[in-house]
């Protein structure tokens, strides 16, 4: 849906002699029934509160985990185990900045990491696999959180 959306909301990226409402009424009614909708749930959900960056902290150390601890694939290329110490980062922008803490978990999808906040709280930074790197680290916990 959302492509569908974007582009019908930007002016002159489709040509309306191919594509259009008179062209695709029932296309152009969905997008227009999916616009109705979000829009609904967005003003009876009214604005998010915004919060700074010391009061977001405070409330992810404070939450409870969401999920159970998962599992470290044996099969895993990389020979990683649950509870070494592992570096992740990013490879496409942000490489520069790496989390570190004890492996968690690790599948073709997702990598899981506990690392400590910079006040000493436990927290599990969950990264996916596409896209980022995962390797040994000699060194302690150092979170960029």
């Amino acid at each position: 849906m959302w492509p569908f959306h974007w582009l019908t909301g930007l002016k002159g990226a489709i040509p309306s002699d191919q594509i259009s409402a008179e062209l695709y009424p029932k296309v152009f009614a969905w997008i227009n029934r999916f616009q109705a909708t979000v829009s609904a749930a967005a003003k009876s959900l009214g604005k998010p509160k915004t919060v700074k960056g010391t009061e977001a902290a405070a409330l992810i150390e404070s939450s409870d985990f969401a999920e159970e601890i998962g599992d470290v694939d044996q099969n895993d290329p990389s020979g990683l185990k649950r509870g070494q110490q592992v570096e992740v980062w990013p490879i496409d922008t942000g490489f520069r900045n790496k989390d570190k803490g004890q492996l968690l978990a690790l599948s073709i999808s997702e990598i899981v990491v506990e690392t400590k906040t910079q006040s000493g709280q436990t927290v599990r930074v969950h990264a996916p696999r596409h896209g980022f790197r995962v390797r040994p680290s000699s060194q302690g916990q150092n979170s960029k959180l």
